[in-house]
């Protein structure tokens, strides 16, 4: 068996000059590697619902901490808030709600990223205003985010928690 240096040499200089396109575009699609380029931006968004027909509010958040505080309104409201860091344009967490058949569901939603790109999102909060008189279904299910809680007289409570309080 004869090893053929000159197809070896050809085959190694492809796959390196392959690697230096895919990582130019990865750092070209990134931003690149500068903390230059990395940018913090506030997020600041509110929705509200009345609460007279909510049956169930479902909580879905990813890194950010909840905090469900009574009040004395006929409205459910969520005020999402706080920075996020990224080099990124356009992919910044989004507060997301839908009511359908009685269920309200609030969610922090994240952007489906397709690059290798820097997200550090900090100090991100979803604060929910519920009537102190709801009295129905609450849902909340968090991963690496904290849940502070008031008094609440409820049906059903149910809280699912990973790397989180």
């Amino acid at each position: 068996m004869k090893f053929n240096i000159k197809k070896f040499v050809i085959i190694l200089v492809c796959v390196t000059a392959g690697s230096f396109m895919i990582s130019g575009t990865i750092l070209y699609a990134t931003g690149g590697i500068s903390a230059v380029s990395i940018k913090t931006t506030q997020i600041i968004k509110s929705e509200a619902f009345d609460a007279g027909n909510v049956n169930k509010v479902v909580i879905k958040t990813v890194d950010t901490d909840i905090s469900i505080i009574p009040v004395v309104d006929k409205k459910i409201s969520a005020d999402f808030y706080g920075n996020a860091r990224t080099n990124l344009t356009g992919s910044l967490p989004d507060l997301k709600t839908d009511f359908n058949d009685g269920v309200l569901t609030i969610e922090v939603s994240y952007p489906v990223t397709v690059t290798l790109g820097l997200i550090n999102l900090s100090r991100l909060n979803l604060d929910i205003y519920i009537p102190d008189n709801f009295s129905k279904e609450i849902a909340c299910s968090s991963v690496s985010g904290d849940l502070e809680t008031r008094r609440f007289r409820l049906e059903s409570f149910t809280f699912n928690s990973t790397s989180g309080n």
